[in-house]
């Protein structure tokens, strides 16, 4: 299990869920990347992965926390669905104005995937990390 935790989710915490929208367009940008190179490509996929990350995480805690309601997966679903609709929306947008930032896309994205993997093995004490089903922090 230790080496699947680098890119998928293995627990029941917001922040293990994030992979599943990461790790997939980070290896959809590698390889478009292949045959389109000299784009903004990286750089705008990597503030469309963001976007969609902050949007899962606001609509998560909307919904839990302001609203109460838990575990609701038909709204988990519509939830993920408009995150990768706005981190696409986005990541083919800003392609064109970001065409001069690949080399910062690709940093950017190592920084975030390093935060992934650290971050599932020592995370903080906060909620963001804290596994729902079992209310432990990490793996």
């Amino acid at each position: 299990m230790t080496w699947v935790a680098a890119f998928a989710p293995v627990s029941e915490s917001p922040w293990e869920h994030l992979k599943l929208l990461t790790t997939p367009l980070f290896l959809v940008t590698v390889l478009e990347s292949f045959f389109r190179p000299g784009t903004g490509l990286p750089a705008s996929r990597l503030a469309g992965t963001l976007i969609g990350m902050l949007t899962i995480l606001t609509g998560y805690y909307l919904y839990s926390g302001a609203f109460g309601f838990s575990h609701l997966i038909w709204l988990d679903i519509v939830l993920f669905a408009a995150a990768v609709f706005l981190a696409v929306l986005v990541g083919r947008k800003w392609e064109k104005p970001l065409e001069g930032w690949a080399l910062a896309g690709w940093i950017g994205w190592a920084v975030l995937l390093v935060l992934m993997v650290f971050l599932t093995w020592y995370p903080p004490e906060i909620p963001l990390f804290r596994d729902s089903v079992t209310g432990l922090d990490g793996i």
